[in-house]
């Protein structure tokens, strides 16, 4: 099973369809490559929810020994700032999508209030 989102986002798809294949018994283990990968934050979490319906996690190759606690921490960071700015582009975009609906709508109502005062006009020039 693989996954494409932010470790920050506990709302993935991959991520809850494994959570309940946990929860339903069907799975025992779950094999990732980084722990970052499952989840960036709150992995112990994790792991205590799996093991609590029988599922081990295995992790296949863990960096923890080759990374200082500076470089952690500063992937930490990056990761939290790249999860931010993916939020406000999309507000920004949520909202630049609505002034343009906005705009449209506007546009068209202005268009129809112009065609029935020209139409009345003419009817009164008849």
């Amino acid at each position: 099973m693989s996954d494409v989102g932010s470790g920050l986002n506990d709302h993935r798809k991959g991520l809850l369809k494994l959570m309940n294949l946990a929860k339903e018994r069907i799975i025992t283990d779950v094999a990732i490559r980084y722990k970052d990968r499952l989840t960036r934050f709150g992995y112990a979490y994790l792991d205590e929810y799996f093991k609590s319906h029988g599922v081990t996690i295995h992790v296949l190759d863990s960096e923890e020994t080759t990374k200082s606690a500076q470089e952690e921490l500063a992937d930490d960071l990056i990761s939290i700032i790249t999860s931010f700015s993916g939020k406000l582009y999309g507000l920004r975009s949520k909202k630049h999508k609505g002034l343009q609906k906005t705009a449209k709508e506007t546009i068209v109502y202005v268009q129809n209030l112009s065609d029935e005062n020209q139409e009345q006009s003419n009817r009164s020039q008849k």
